[in-house]
């Protein structure tokens, strides 16, 4: 979205799909949030109940159908649910979020403290000893990532790891610190997300392949990687701003293959696809808004080196065009 748009005074873009769909919420100008499909055009996904006023869209897969979460009617009272999107919203029919979906419609979240794979019936997929899960993103394979809550080694606290799903949960640890959380999964079963760093002196992005990959080793600061598509670029949010992310390359500053003229500032990507699309969060003209940045000249030379970007504010009924 860019700041032309008075109807729509703020959005983000949460996940995105090989036809370069995204999805997401905006803020309605009655201080709601609506989930949004955007296509080259900004849809309303509306909400299951309107009272209260509220749905946000946290996944979408390859044929384009929709994951998130809405307020609706349950037993007398109103209670978020999660959705499934296929051109109407559909209410699975029990308290939670809906966080991920697959090619096949299998949908992951969490429901009251456990997480969920459902796929025409609810399978709770259990909890460590912290007595909490939570499941973010499926893959093709019906492999799954997520965290999982869990009393630590001398038993006085709860810590959080990071957590791979192919059947049996596995706990992922973290880069030698405490804490750690699981955010998205590709196809081939590598995950990404952010741990703690030893003495947990600082939270670090990472990337899981059987052995969990520190990002960013010799930072001092902070990162979380949000999204990784199945080439194995990453995307998230460091000091800088929006981050991408390539074995070859490193972590590098999208805002540095941007060009400052154009006036955004991006601050935190959310999903990239197998053509390097990327959406997330930015600012532009004193406002927050989703975007969609698309790398050029070709999307296939992201795969060998990492190129400029057009970025384009998402709207509706405006393209909100910038090229760089």
């Amino acid at each position: 979205m860019d700041s032309t748009s008075p109807d729509f005074p703020g959005s983000v873009g949460r996940a995105i799909n090989a036809s370069g769909q995204v999805v997401g919420d905006f803020r309605t100008l009655h201080a709601t949030y609506h989930a949004f499909r955007y296509d080259t055009t900004m849809h309303d996904l509306g909400v299951l109940n309107s009272v209260p006023d509220f749905s946000r869209a946290f996944g979408i897969n390859g044929v384009g159908q929709i994951t998130g979460v809405s307020t609706a009617a349950d037993h007398g009272s109103y209670m978020q649910h999660p959705f499934f999107f296929d051109g109407t919203m559909h209410d699975l029919g029990f308290p939670g979020a809906g966080e991920g979906i697959n090619d096949s419609g299998h949908i992951v979240g969490m429901t009251g403290t456990r997480a969920f794979l459902y796929d025409g019936s609810v399978h709770l997929l259990g909890t460590g000893s912290g007595n909490q899960s939570n499941a973010v993103s499926i893959n093709n394979h019906d492999q799954i990532a997520g965290t999982i809550s869990t009393v630590n080694a001398i038993g006085s606290a709860v810590v959080e790891h990071a957590f791979f799903y192919d059947g049996t949960l596995h706990e992922l640890g973290a880069l030698g610190g405490t804490n750690s959380l699981g955010r998205q999964i590709n196809d081939a079963g590598h995950i990404v997300g952010w741990a703690n760093t030893l003495s947990d002196a600082a939270s670090h992005a990472f990337v899981y392949d059987g052995t969990m990959h520190d990002l960013a080793p010799t930072d001092p600061n902070s990162s979380e990687a949000l999204g990784i598509n199945n080439g194995g670029q990453v995307v998230g949010d460091f000091s800088h701003g929006a981050f991408i992310w390539t074995a070859t390359t490193g972590m590098l500053d999208l805002n540095s293959l941007i060009d400052p003229a154009a006036g955004w500032f991006l601050v935190s990507a959310g999903g990239i696809n197998d053509v390097g699309q990327i959406t997330g969060l930015g600012q532009i003209g004193g406002h927050v808004h989703a975007f969609l940045a698309t790398p050029v000249p070709e999307p296939s030379t992201l795969l060998l080196a990492v190129a400029g970007f057009i970025v384009i504010g998402i709207s509706k009924g405006s393209e909100g065009q910038n090229v760089f």
